[in-house]
């Protein structure tokens, strides 16, 4: 167990520029904050405020955020996260009504405009100029994503705002290549809410999305979508952490439902895709040969004493002394901009054993009621 008196997340006056910004007046401005993947595409964020709550009103624009190293798994992207590095002090209880993306197309030269919610006439419009009257660098494009989206889009009346359905005729698009066996589980966004709550998926299972959920989480064997995804969607970061393969196929629905809830090995390549039935021993054997190896957890340090700052132990990591909150934090803490850190220090392990050895309920000590 661990604490830190102050945190990083208290309350600070002014964003980092270099994360964040309250209008992109240019191209450049664009270019500074933007990330700009293998395709060509660049990508920015943004998030819109719900009226009237928080300490401001208008969309803000930041920086996608990928944040990871080789030994160390933990890391992040998109909005929250890149609010976080903008600034701690909005990013503490913000509220937001939607949050969309900037996606600059390199051949087709456009700017085109995602929501992760709106969907309506009235909610797109209004979002859409909320955000263009603060982006400078171009016009923007809308360009529903999901298919309620696209349904809609089709039934508006034409030249209400600029609007992009069709920018890219691929019926095939590799997010994360490789192979991996699973079974074959069709998602809709009616069975979808009690798939997550339930926890129905496993690393033995290849989803096949009819939409992208916002709230995707599950660690898979592998995905497959009928609608495009994005380099920065929760599915394809999943996707490449676990070094599953992951796709948009056009017609992935009809493709797969032969196969709903058998076990097949989904293969996908740089320009091609296989799937096919498997053999229970190959897929058993392919699982043992993934196994990561076995987490060695560290017995606590008791001995150490003292209460350390933030700074004298930052770039560090020791859990067994801090635990893991606190030792993640000072790993965490020379990445914070100096602008947006404050100080505080960890608790170690020592004074936590402290006081369930010398605290009694009842005639018996908090250490020795866990133990017994």
């Amino acid at each position: 167990m661990t604490a830190t008196v102050l945190s990083f997340f208290l309350l600070v006056a002014d964003i980092n520029e270099s994360w964040c910004a309250w209008e992109i007046e240019n191209r450049e401005d664009f270019e500074r904050l933007a990330w700009k993947a293998e395709t060509g595409r660049e990508y920015l964020l943004g998030l819109l405020p719900i009226p009237g709550r928080g300490d401001f009103q208008d969309p803000i624009f930041l920086r996608p955020s990928l944040w990871q190293q080789q030994n160390d798994p933990a890391g992040g992207v998109g909005h929250q996260l890149a609010l976080k590095m903008c600034s701690p002090a909005i990013a503490n209880g913000f509220q937001r009504r939607d949050a969309f993306s900037i996606i600059f197309d390199p051949v087709a030269k456009i700017y085109l405009l995602t929501f992760e919610q709106s969907t309506t006439l009235d909610s797109v419009t209004a979002n859409y100029n909320e955000v263009q009257s603060k982006f400078g660098a171009g016009t923007l494009y809308y360009y529903p994503r999901t298919a309620r989206q696209i349904e809609e889009a089709h039934s508006w009346p034409p030249d209400l705002i600029p609007l992009v359905i069709d920018v890219e005729k691929r019926r095939y698009i590799p997010y994360a290549t490789g192979k991996n066996y699973g079974r074959v589980r069709m998602i809709t966004p009616e069975n979808w809410p009690e798939i997550h709550e339930r926890g129905l998926l496993t690393r033995q299972d290849i989803v096949i999305l009819k939409e992208i959920p916002v709230d995707f989480d599950s660690r898979i064997a592998g995905a497959v979508s009928c609608v495009p995804q994005g380099p920065l969607s929760h599915v394809n970061l999943i996707c490449l952490q676990e070094a599953t393969p992951n796709a948009f196929v056009a017609d992935a629905w009809e493709v797969f439902a032969p196969y709903e809830n058998e076990l097949v090995l989904l293969e996908v390549g740089p320009h091609a895709y296989r799937v096919e039935p498997a053999d229970p021993r190959e897929a058993e054997r392919f699982w043992e040969n993934r196994k990561p190896s076995p987490l060695r957890i560290t017995p606590p340090d008791d001995r150490f004493r003292g209460l350390p700052s933030l700074e004298e132990i930052a770039g560090t990591r020791q859990v067994a002394r801090f635990g893991g909150k606190g030792a993640y934090l000072a790993r965490f803490f020379p990445a914070i901009p100096e602008a947006n850190r404050v100080p505080g220090f960890v608790i170690p392990f020592s004074y936590f054993t402290d006081y369930l050895n010398s605290n009694v309920v009842e005639g018996k000590s908090i250490a020795r009621r866990i133990r017994d």
